[in-house]
């Protein structure tokens, strides 16, 4: 006589594991970034400070609509100090 393989074990759902009925929480998603918080991620790129676990996490919270207008924002800080610290050691 040639016996049947058994079927495997079907997966449990969580309402068998979990006798009380309460699924797992999942932990709430992060709040958006501020736009301080925005610019400050910003910075830490461009002067490379930055580690990849934080840049993730930054683009999980913000959007890329803050990321480019703080990038903007930046770039052009940056470029009106380098002026001015031309202008002031052309000056004396």
């Amino acid at each position: 006589m040639i016996s049947q393989p058994e079927p495997p074990p079907q997966s449990s759902s969580s309402q068998e594991s979990d006798p009380s009925g309460e699924h797992a929480k999942q932990p709430p998603p992060p709040a958006p970034m501020s736009f301080w918080q925005t610019m400050v991620s910003v910075v830490h790129a461009m002067i490379g400070v930055q580690s990849r676990k934080g840049a993730e996490e930054s683009w999980q919270q913000g959007s890329a609509a803050k990321f480019i207008i703080a990038g903007i924002i930046f770039i052009l800080g940056f470029i009106l100090m380098l002026m001015l610290i031309v202008k002031l050691v052309l000056a004396s």
